[in-house]
């Protein structure tokens, strides 16, 4: 006898059995499908991972980097430190010297080649080089105040106290400085500031005014400065 299927029906039909590589979407895949799906976020994984150890990496050269900069800074400013404590004291310990050798073993009336001379003048040399600009300015102010420096601005003159021939006076900050009559010859004052200083009848022979700041020939001129054999600011030499 025939079935019959009843209008609107269809006929059953199991499903097909589908094995796993079907279901999981993966049949049929191409070698560039499976290197989507394995390769590349394999290789993004291990970019990130790359760029986040190079952060790392980076941070702390960074960091490090900032701890030695503070580190340098720390050093240099404690350098300044000391040197800024060395000069005081050797420029403390020279005017303390320089008054004993004053009061009690009359520097300004001795001699011409005596001992107190010889000393004075060995430990202004001596403290004049371990000094910065301002320090030599101060030396030499000293000197000039206590009348240790000063000739008697005539031909064959009383020589001054402490000679300052040789003294290293270069970068001296001498601006504004009063020295009438002093005698600097055979001094080095490259670079000196000179600015505003007074020079009138000052002994400048023999010296080195290389580079020296806020005078110029024309003006030591006009001051009677005696120029002989010296250096002058420009590079030439006045015979």
């Amino acid at each position: 006898m025939e079935h019959k299927t009843q209008p609107g029906w269809k006929p059953w039909i199991p499903p097909k059995k589908r094995d796993r590589w079907e279901r999981w979407g993966l049949r049929g895949k191409t070698v560039w499908d499976w290197i989507n799906l394995l390769v590349v976020p394999v290789m993004l994984a291990l970019v990130a991972g790359l760029f986040t150890t190079l952060q790392i990496i980076y941070q702390s050269a960074a960091e490090s980097q900032r701890e030695q900069a503070l580190a340098d800074q720390n050093a240099q400013f404690q350098r300044f430190i000391e040197e800024f404590r060395v000069q005081e004291a050797s420029l403390q310990a020279y005017l303390d010297l320089m008054t004993t050798l004053l009061l009690e073993h009359h520097l300004r009336e001795s001699t011409v080649g005596s001992e107190v001379r010889a000393i004075a003048r060995a430990q202004s040399l001596s403290t004049l080089r371990k000094q910065d600009a301002e320090g030599k300015g101060t030396v030499v102010r000293f000197l000039y105040d206590a009348e240790l420096i000063q000739s008697s601005g005539t031909e064959g003159g009383e020589e001054p106290i402490v000679d300052l021939g040789t003294a290293d006076l270069s970068n001296a900050d001498l601006s504004s400085v009063i020295l009438r009559n002093a005698d600097l010859g055979g001094a080095y004052l490259s670079y000196a500031n000179l600015s505003y200083a007074d020079l009138s009848h000052a002994d400048l022979s023999n010296g080195d005014l290389t580079g020296a700041k806020g005078v110029t020939y024309m003006e030591l001129q006009l001051q009677s400065v005696k120029l002989e054999n010296t250096m002058m600011p420009d590079g030439t030499k006045h015979g």
